[in-house]
This record gives structure tokens, C-alpha cells and sequence, in this order.
């Protein structure tokens, strides 16, 4: 018999061998019948989709070509509208960033009514270099931003659970807070204003934010304020800390919050003026700020720029 013969025998032996194997595999229920067949025509996303909880995600967001993530669920306003532009208020965000972007030497930012952290943790990634100090008055809000600060690995990130307050520090005062099924728990605030709707009423700890001079060793560079129509009441509890570094500071005002908006704006312009600020608009999409003064009714965010580096004379 010729060696090629042989060998051709040998190699239809091996595969008969195989083949028997591999029919006696199947015969002893080893692989599944037509596995390959069912594994093809499965509907993996539709099987995952039993083991998927829609209502507690993290989304990634992106600012300035830094990513952060946010702790969301489908109700969650900021955290959905930073998912899909990047950022909150991308306007004030980018104003921001610019200022601290000058800043080579270490300083400090105050975010008063911090809420989930949108506005602090995108310059937190981008600036390792700079303090941010929270200060959330929320509960439930509370332990989202600490949750997110985590998730962000941030180090240079700390927060307050109290409610910022020009009343005594460490008084208890009535916090009203939306109920944690609301889309927007950032409108709780220590005045009942017209935005919030289902709520309780909380006794929380005030601070003023002065008693925290001690221990910023650090020039503060920007101090913001999103307080829900107190923010009057929580920069008299923190001027000391303003006439002794004149940072640029920015605030939200809603006209509808107060009883009498005419006094307010008197007072609120009154307070400035006396610390030698003046009032401009978040620089708009073409890089501009307004002078501004408030006369008659204004709703939005407000600058307030030092009229020098040490700030005006008092009147």
C-alpha cells in the first residue's frame, strides 16, 4: 500500500473520530440542542433590558474637552440637559471657567445652593488646582452632590450640609424642600416662593458663611449664589468675607420672589454699591456683557465686578 494511501486513511480515520465525538457530545446534552441557532435569534437588548433599573443612571457629560458624570434619573432636569449640552447654563459655565482659566495660583470658589454640583464639578475637573467649597442645604440634594463628587474622584471638592443664613450661626431655620419626585429639587429655599410645590418643611442648621474666614486660607476668587429669592440675606452674611477679598460674584434674581421687588432691588443695589460693585449680565454667545442696573424688573443671572482690585470707598 502506497504511503500516501495510508496517510489518506489515517486523516479519515481522525475525522470520523471527531465526528463521533462530536455527535456523542451533543447525544450527552453537553451543548444545548441548536444553541448556535437560538444564541443568533436572541433579542439580547430586549433579555438586558429585565436587568436594567431606567430610573437611576450616571450620564456622562463633556466640558471645555473634559468628561464628568452626573447621577441622573429620567425626572432630573440638570442632570438631563447637561448630558446633552455638555453642561448647565452653558453661558454662566463657560464665564466661569474663563475666570478661573487666569488664575494660575491656588484660590477658592464658594457655590452657595450648590445643589447636584453641576455648576462646581465641571470646573473642579478642569481646574485640580482650585478649592471649591459647596454649600447645600437639601438633604436628599446634599447626599446627590457628595454622590457625584465621588463618582468624580475629586479631592479638591468639599460641601456643607447647612442653609447659608445671615441669622445666628448654628440656628435652626425653616427650610422649605421640594419632595425628592420633583424634577428640579434646586427650587427648595428657605422663603416659600412660587416654584415650589409639593413640599416639607425642614428644620435645618443656618451658617453664615463668615464664620468660615478662619479657615479659608486661600484668596476667594468667585462667590455664587442660586438661593431660591434669599440672596440678599446670604451676602450680608458672607461681607466680611467679600470687603476682605473682593471676589467677583454671581447671582440669580427673580423679580416674582419677593413681596416687594421695589425694595429689593433697592436694597440688594444699595448693598453693592456700599462694597463698591456694579452690576453686568453673563457674557452673552457674542462674548458681551451689559452694564446693568436694577430699575424695573430683571429676571436672571447678575455679575457683580469690584470696581477696583480692592474694591470702591464705602459711600
Amino acid at each position: 500500500m502506497n504511503w500516501w494511501y495510508r496517510k489518506k486513511l489515517r486523516g479519515q480515520t481522525v475525522w470520523l473520530r471527531m465526528a463521533k465525538f462530536y455527535y456523542s457530545f451533543l447525544k450527552k446534552n453537553y451543548l444545548k440542542k441548536n444553541y448556535f441557532v437560538n444564541a443568533s435569534a436572541l433579542d439580547v437588548k430586549e433579555v438586558n433590558r429585565q436587568c436594567i433599573d431606567p430610573s437611576n443612571v450616571i450620564v456622562k457629560c463633556s466640558f471645555k474637552d473634559k468628561d464628568y458624570f452626573l447621577h441622573s434619573t429620567s425626572k432630573s432636569l440638570i442632570e438631563n440637559y447637561a448630558h446633552k449640552h455638555g453642561v448647565w447654563e452653558p453661558n454662566l459655565a463657560k464665564f466661569i471657567h474663563s475666570i478661573l482659566n487666569n488664575k494660575n495660583k491656588k484660590g477658592l470658589f464658594i457655590d452657595i445652593g450648590a445643589n447636584i454640583g453641576a455648576t462646581t464639578i465641571p470646573q473642579a475637573v478642569s481646574f485640580p488646582h482650585i478649592n471649591f467649597l459647596c454649600i447645600e442645604a437639601h438633604p436628599t440634594v446634599f447626599e446627590l452632590l457628595k454622590a457625584n463628587i465621588n463618582l468624580n474622584s475629586l479631592d479638591n471638592v468639599c460641601c456643607i450640609n447647612k442653609a447659608v443664613s445671615n441669622a445666628a450661626n448654628g440656628n435652626k431655620v425653616d427650610f422649605y424642600a421640594q419632595k425628592s419626585d420633583a424634577s428640579n429639587l434646586g427650587l427648595s429655599s428657605l422663603q416659600l416662593n412660587k416654584d415650589i410645590q409639593d413640599y416639607d418643611v425642614l428644620s435645618v442648621e443656618s451658617i453664615k458663611v463668615d464664620a468660615l474666614d478662619d479657615a479659608i486660607d486661600t484668596k476667594v476668587f468667585i462667590i455664587k449664589a442660586d438661593t431660591q429669592g434669599s440672596e440678599l440675606d446670604v451676602f450680608q452674611s458672607c461681607v466680611h468675607i467679600i470687603e476682605k477679598h473682593y471676589p467677583i460674584i454671581i447671582f440669580e434674581y427673580e423679580e416674582g420672589y419677593h413681596d416687594s421687588p421695589t425694595r429689593m432691588r433697592e436694597d440688594i443695589t444699595n448693598f453693592f454699591e456700599n462694597l463698591g460693585y456694579a452690576f453686568y449680565t453673563v457674557p452673552t454667545s457674542e462674548n458681551v456683557m451689559f452694564r446693568l442696573t436694577l430699575k424695573d424688573f430683571y429676571h436672571g443671572d447678575i455679575v457683580g465686578i469690584p470696581m477696583s482690585a480692592c474694591g470702591a470707598p464705602k459711600k
